[in-house]
């Protein structure tokens, strides 16, 4: 009979260097993510900066009472607009469009 080989616990070495490799690749996550933030919030800053400089006069329109509309949340209401009714069609007139093509099978065979 041969006896199975005896399976040997990992080195203290390999343990260490695992660790050393899983909290290496966490502190580079983090570092990733930190770094994302950054730049996220420069790019928030800026587009914010190029919004005010670009329309100062809208926000001069906004009365102080709407709050929701000076932070762009909600539109202005104040003045309505009423859409244009389209003009009635003319007497006699068809779309040919919709008109089936008589040179085109039936979709569907008919059922018995």
């Amino acid at each position: 009979m041969t006896m199975p080989p005896q399976i040997q616990p990992p080195r203290t070495g390999d343990t260490v260097r695992r660790l050393q490799v899983g909290v290496g690749g966490v502190v580079a996550v983090l570092l990733l993510v930190g770094l994302a933030e950054i730049i996220g919030n420069r790019t928030a800053d800026r587009t914010s900066e190029k919004a005010a400089v670009s329309d100062p006069a809208a926000k001069e329109e906004v009365k102080a009472d709407q709050p929701l509309v000076e932070l762009g949340v909600q539109p202005d209401t104040e003045a309505p607009e009423e859409p244009k009714a389209a003009p009635p069609p003319a007497a006699g007139a068809t779309v040919q469009d919709l008109a089936p093509d008589p040179a085109l099978p039936p979709a569907r065979p008919p059922q018995r």
